[in-house]
């Protein structure tokens, strides 16, 4: 019951709302522009994110720093690639 009587206090104002996101809007122009054109995505982070995480899992128990990057080469880089068939 509460809610209701709150949401029907409460009357949103749309053209000051409008306003505001139309303002943000013009501040971000160039910013939003250049993300449609250059076609870029945050997979490659991601990517790496995920290579981080496992090697993180494998490399639980080890103190050194050493050993942690030493298991992310090993996960990341194509070994088997390199040696050939």
């Amino acid at each position: 019951m509460a809610n209701i009587q709150h949401s029907a206090l409460w009357k949103p104002k749309p053209r000051k709302f409008a306003r505001k996101v139309l303002e943000i809007f013009e501040v971000h122009l160039g910013r939003i522009l250049r993300r449609w054109e250059s076609l870029l995505t945050n997979a490659r982070l991601e990517s790496l994110n995920s290579l981080f995480q496992a090697a993180r899992t494998r490399a639980r128990g080890y103190r050194n720093v050493t050993t942690f990057i030493t298991v992310i080469y090993l996960i990341g880089a194509p070994i088997a690639e390199l040696l050939g068939p």
